[in-house]
């Protein structure tokens, strides 16, 4: 009971002095101090605040702003005023660990790997990110499944029809990353999709073709965390296609490639390559980053250019939000096509455990990189919308078990007798991994 009357008798004194001082050094010490005591933290950091703007600054104040900002859960803040009060005193334990966990819990995690190499010794050990002697630091394996709508077109008899039909289609991917460097990651993957088409097209037969797919893809990504929390990105993306179309009235046999040659209508390969590069500022609640990638989807240039800017309203992990501007200019369509594409992610940390990130993406295009260039939507169909949500679920300290949802409405171009026609169709996606981190 006393110190509940001692804390709240310091609290209000606090507040009369700050309203009836002029502010000086010896004033701003003995006020923000009494704020300390009294855990008065948003009236704390109102004077630490006041009295910058006066040109007052010095060691304590800024280490009671930045144990009030932290105090108050803002920890991209706090991180700030740490690294300030290290300038001045770097031998500070009790700093050094309360800027690790603002970096941590403030989502800062370039700047928070950069800054735990720096650490020696006891709390270098304590506060362990990962085991920096391995090569391999973090393995990811991933299952997608593809669930198109029916949306084949019946024709009269007489009448010739040219289609592309989606049917079965299935993903798989493993991924590494390597935390080489303090201030370098790398990350890569290798995927293959395989799956199966209907293809309709009197150019080689009357009768509907079987064509499967099969795409083996190669991705990697280094990032450098630069100086003055800056990040640079640059990413590479390497496709392989190859489509063989049979005719469903001949003997193929059955399972992949088993057909005879003679029987295949054709055989195609194509190779794509995509290339990016990102830099990222972060600052205490905003991070933005411009990005532009070239590549050769569908055998065609295109160049994609975006804006992304990412907000944290309450300047820690829990919650953002990520809206991504995209300027598109390709050749695939009647030469040249320039389109404004906008993404809009959400992300909510709920709890220790469990990651959700709900997302919407707007406008048409046809083919359309996304994920920092490791994401590749090609094809002959047009995308006017998608949206989905991730799930990222933490099982154990190293082990991560994520899902992720989408649907899409696409737009397919076919042929009746020649006379061209569209119809919308709608295809769900459910990818599932599992990740270990080391």
């Amino acid at each position: 009971m006393k110190k509940c009357i001692l804390i709240l008798f310091l609290f209000a004194l606090a507040k009369i002095s700050f309203s009836q001082t002029e502010l000086n050094y010896g004033s701003v010490d003995s006020i923000t101090y009494q704020q300390y005591l009294a855990q008065d933290w948003e009236n704390l950091i109102k004077t630490a605040k006041k009295a910058q703007e006066n040109q007052i600054t010095f060691y304590y104040l800024e280490y009671r702003k930045a144990i009030a900002y932290y105090e108050l859960k803002q920890y991209r803040k706090a991180s700030e005023s740490f690294q300030k009060v290290l300038l001045e005193y770097p031998d500070d334990n009790f700093a050094k660990e309360s800027l690790y966990l603002s970096y941590l819990y403030g989502g800062m995690y370039s700047e928070l790997r950069r800054f735990w190499h720096t650490l020696e010794g006891d709390l270098h050990e304590k506060l362990r990110l990962y085991d920096d002697e391995l090569i391999i630091n973090g393995i990811d394996l991933e299952y997608k499944a593809f669930l198109p709508d029916k949306y084949q077109v019946d024709v009269e008899n007489g009448d010739t029809l040219t289609q592309n039909i989606k049917k079965n289609l299935n993903y798989f991917s493993v991924n590494l990353t390597h935390l080489t460097k303090k201030n370098f990651t790398l990350f890569h993957s290798i995927s293959l999709l395989k799956g199966e088409n209907i293809v309709y097209d009197a150019i080689f037969t009357l009768e509907p073709i079987q064509q499967f797919v099969t795409q083996w893809q190669y991705y990697a990504i280094g990032s450098f965390n630069l100086k003055n929390q800056t990040n640079l990105r640059l990413a590479f993306n390497y496709t392989n296609e190859k489509f063989k179309g049979i005719s469903e009235n001949t003997n193929s046999g059955s399972g992949w490639g088993s057909s005879n040659q003679e029987n295949v209508h054709y055989l195609v390969y194509y190779n794509s390559f995509v290339g990016y590069i990102a830099l990222e500022k972060q600052f205490s609640a905003l991070n933005l980053q411009i990005s532009t990638s070239l590549s050769n989807l569908s055998l065609q240039f295109q160049w994609q250019t975006g804006v992304s800017l990412t907000y944290f309203p309450f300047y820690n992990n829990k919650f953002s939000w990520q809206n991504e501007l995209y300027f598109h200019y390709f050749t695939k369509i009647d030469d040249s096509n320039k389109k404004l594409l906008f993404k809009t992610t959400f992300d909510f940390n709920l709890g220790k455990r469990i990651n959700l990130k709900p997302f919407a993406f707007y406008g048409n295009t046809y083919d359309f990189i996304d994920n920092q260039g490791f994401t590749t939507y090609s094809g002959i169909d047009e995308i006017n919308y998608w949206y989905g949500t991730l799930l990222n679920l933490r099982l154990g300290k190293k082990t991560f078990f994520y899902l992720l949802y989408q649907n899409y409405l696409y737009t397919n171009s076919y042929k009746i007798n020649r006379f061209e026609k569209e119809i919308q169709y709608k295809t769900q996606t459910l990818l599932g991994g599992i990740s270990w981190n080391y």
